[in-house]
C-alpha cells in the first residue's frame, strides 16, 4: 500500500495545498496586498519613526526615534547639512547650505540660503511638514537656523534650531 498523497486529494481542507497546473496554491490565505493597495495587516506599517541617520540601537535592532517630531527634526537635519551629490543614489538630494557659507555675508546671500533652505525641505520633505517660518543666523564659527514648521500627520506646530560649526 502507497502512503505518498497527492496534494488534489486534499481539496476540501481548509488550509489544504490545492493543486493548480504546476504551483501548490494554500486554501483559507489570502494575498498581501501591493504596495499602496489594500489595507496594512499585521506587521505591515509604514516606518515613519525609524532614527536617520540609519544606525543599529544597542539591542542590535534598528533604532527608532520614538515619535514623528524626533523623526522630522532628524531628517530636516539630514536635508539641511547635506550637499548635493554627497549620497551616491540620491545626487540631487540636500541642500547646498553649508557651501554658501564660506561668501561673504550679505542680505542677497542670507536670501539666497533662506530660499535654498525652503525649496529643499519642500522638495525633499513636503509629504511629512510645511515651513512656516525661518531665520537664518550666522556668527564666527557657527550657524544657527531656527524653524518653524506645521507636520502635517499631526498639525502640530513645531520650533526647532538646527546648529552647525563651520
Amino acid at each position: 500500500m502507497d502512503h505518498a498523497r497527492d496534494p488534489r486529494d486534499d481539496r476540501g481542507q481548509p488550509g489544504a495545498a490545492v493543486f493548480l497546473g504546476r504551483h501548490l496554491h494554500r486554501r483559507g490565505r489570502t494575498r498581501r496586498p501591493a504596495a499602496g493597495r489594500g489595507s496594512a495587516g499585521q506587521g505591515d506599517r509604514t516606518m515613519t519613526d525609524l532614527s536617520a541617520p540609519f544606525r543599529i540601537d544597542g539591542t542590535g535592532r534598528t533604532a527608532t526615534t520614538g515619535d514623528a517630531r524626533r523623526h522630522a527634526r532628524d531628517l530636516i537635519e539630514a536635508v539641511l547639512f547635506t550637499a548635493p551629490g554627497e549620497r551616491v543614489n540620491r545626487p540631487d538630494f540636500g541642500s547646498g547650505l553649508l557651501e554658501m557659507l564660506f561668501d561673504t555675508n550679505n542680505q542677497a546671500l542670507e536670501t539666497a540660503a533662506d530660499f535654498l533652505i525652503q525649496s529643499a525641505i519642500q522638495k525633499h520633505l513636503s509629504e511629512i511638514l510645511t515651513v512656516s517660518e525661518l531665520s537664518l543666523r550666522r556668527d564666527e564659527g557657527l550657524l544657527e537656523i531656527t524653524l518653524s514648521y506645521v507636520l502635517r500627520d499631526t498639525g502640530e506646530t513645531v520650533s526647532d534650531t538646527f546648529t552647525r560649526e563651520v
